[in-house]
């Protein structure tokens, strides 16, 4: 009894994750931005944005990768230089002391347990500040 409602959780968790998508809104692609800051709002579809811990089936919160690359596949998104953590389920963030330059943001849902979800869910964008 235990293991068949442990496996149709598993099959809701996939289901979930398989029609979920995650695109940044703001900013948008390309050489527009002034100053030494960016708004960051990635908007999700398929799923509920919560706060970090909730384990709930559809659900998850964002992490920001600001001139990363991707965290690895199946372990936690640790804390690192250049990795935001939206942890209290915020749909928005100022990253602020950006240099001159391109940029790149990537944003990655990750599970309750900050875990990226599989399939995963992350949208890229590029940008200039002059």
């Amino acid at each position: 009894m235990i293991r068949s409602r442990l496996a149709l959780l598993g099959l809701m968790l996939v289901a979930c994750s398989d029609s979920a998508s995650v695109e940044i809104v703001l900013p948008a692609e390309g050489p527009f931005e002034e100053g030494s800051s960016v708004m960051v709002t990635p908007e999700v579809s398929g799923l509920t944005v919560a706060p970090a811990g909730t384990t709930d089936p559809g659900t998850g919160h964002h992490h920001l990768m600001v001139d990363r690359d991707l965290p690895v596949g199946g372990l936690p998104i640790p804390s690192f230089p250049g990795q935001v953590h939206l942890g209290q389920g915020q749909v928005e963030y100022e990253i602020e002391g950006l240099d001159a330059g391109e940029h790149m943001v990537i944003a990655v849902v990750g599970d309750g347990t900050h875990i990226p979800l599989d399939p995963w869910v992350v949208d890229t964008v590029r940008f200039v500040i002059e």
